[in-house]
């Protein structure tokens, strides 16, 4: 019986250790798992601060460039539109004596 006991002592023993020795295996595995997770997400981070960086030096240049482009542009269909404007109107001082047909002389 004394043998028994000591088989199922050895045997819960044995198992115990193996399931702790599994468990920091399975640990151990997570961790390295959640490290190379978080190199990967580091990458990606490293990556996408690159991607804004080059959107600041290259976007924004262009953007600038076209915002006064467009403004240059408003301003001129601006001062034209003002400039026809002034022409169609129907005093004789802005038609610089165009309709004088219609005075008499």
């Amino acid at each position: 019986m004394n043998k028994h006991i000591e088989t199922l002592t050895g045997f819960k023993n044995g198992t115990k250790k193996i399931f702790k020795d599994c468990f920091y295996d399975l640990w151990d595995a997570w961790d390295e798992l959640l490290s190379a997770f978080k190199k990967i997400g580091f990458v990606i981070f490293v990556f996408v601060v690159w991607l804004f960086s080059l959107a600041l030096i290259c976007i924004l240049p262009l953007a600038t460039w076209l915002r006064l482009k467009w403004e240059r542009d408003a301003e001129e269909k601006r001062k034209k539109a003002i400039q026809e404007c002034m022409d169609r109107m129907t005093c004789l001082h802005n038609k610089r004596g165009e309709s004088d047909q219609h005075l008499t002389r």
